[in-house]
């Protein structure tokens, strides 16, 4: 064979095995990429989201910013309920006061309207007959329209007599039974009166005084033949406005307490207490809409690999890798081979 025709057949071989190895390389970077045991997915559906779903959430987007009376998120609800003037005194402070029960005070905001206040008592005996007044500042406070006899005290009302001058602020009161008026069985009600509150300045502090004065307070017990009180049993806790501290009236265990309206004033810290106002507003929303991406389904490369989103790539596969090489030699050697029958052709020229 010629030096021309061994050229030719080499060169041959030589594109054969260049076009050979190229097939190689291409067909193993168009192999899929896969992990171990795991399903292969392309990252690339992570990236996009499908058009229809993208107009979808658009469109929802446009029918919440449309209606914004359907969120309530984005409605504030208030209340309506006045607010206490914010101050660093009270707006009233009541002393309920007596000579024969104990003291009480409390203090009000400026939204408080009406008080009351009770005075109650109980006694090993009962009581037999009793008078007392009650006198107000008629400035301040104001006889309620409320109160009746029975109110005033339940346990003997119906048979009481009652005066009252507005004017002055004096209530009086007194009442009296021979068959007696059960204090004995458990506390109750002695005196209560509901009182009004005038419009009062708010630019200083105003305190006020109810004072409770029992002039006659009688006890005894029942005597069982009769019916009604039996005299020998008959004793004065209260007498002419003194409380009797004699081995006698002491015998008579006593309790009795006094009761007003509970305080409405807080007083101010440094940072103001949040209002209803306040507390009932849900503060617009703020969060916005997102549009997520689509996620494709995973495409498997072995029914039993399955790949996750943002992992580390694993290795590529390349193809076969003995062949690759066997190419690769027949190019080295019909290039080597080439290139010398050439130089010999170049020398014999």
């Amino acid at each position: 064979m010629s030096r021309k025709a061994v050229s030719i057949v080499l060169a041959i071989l030589l594109t054969a095995a260049m076009v050979g190895f190229s097939a190689l390389s291409l067909s193993a970077q168009g192999e899929e990429p896969y992990y171990a045991g795991e399903a292969s997915v392309n990252n690339e559906y992570f990236d996009t989201a499908r058009p229809e779903e993208e107009g979808e959430v658009a469109k929802n987007a446009d029918e919440i910013d449309e209606n914004p009376d359907e969120t309530p998120s984005s409605q504030a609800v208030t209340a309506t309920s006045p607010q206490p003037e914010v101050v660093d005194f009270p707006y009233l402070t009541v002393n309920a006061i007596s000579n024969l029960c104990p003291k009480a005070t409390s203090e009000y905001n400026d939204l408080t309207k009406e008080i009351v206040v009770t005075y109650l008592f109980k006694s090993t005996r009962d009581i037999l007959n009793t008078q007392w007044s009650m006198t107000y500042d008629s400035s301040v406070l104001s006889y309620s329209s409320k109160n009746t006899k029975t109110s005033i005290c339940p346990s003997m009302g119906g048979k009481a007599a009652f005066e009252l001058n507005e004017e002055k602020g004096v209530i009086n009161f007194n009442s009296s039974s021979l068959r007696l008026f059960d204090f004995s069985t458990q506390e109750k009600i002695f005196a209560k009166v509901i009182f009004d509150i005038r419009d009062l300045p708010k630019t200083e502090p105003v305190t006020t005084t109810i004072d409770l004065t029992v002039s006659v307070l009688k006890v005894s017990r029942v005597n069982p033949q009769t019916g009604f009180s039996d005299f020998d049993d008959e004793i004065a806790l209260v007498n002419n406005f003194e409380i009797n501290k004699s081995r006698e009236a002491t015998s008579v265990s006593v309790s009795h307490s006094t009761t007003l309206t509970p305080s409405t004033f807080v007083s101010p810290t440094t940072a103001p207490p949040a209002t209803p106002d306040q507390m009932l507003t849900t503060a617009p929303s703020t969060q916005q809409i997102t549009t997520l991406p689509y996620s494709a389904p995973a495409k498997a490369s072995t029914p039993d690999s399955a790949r996750k989103k943002n992992e580390p790539p694993a290795l590529i596969s390349t193809g076969d890798s003995t062949r690759a090489l066997i190419f690769l030699l027949v190019t080295i050697v019909a290039a080597t081979i080439l290139f010398i029958i050439r130089k010999k052709e170049l020398e014999t020229f």
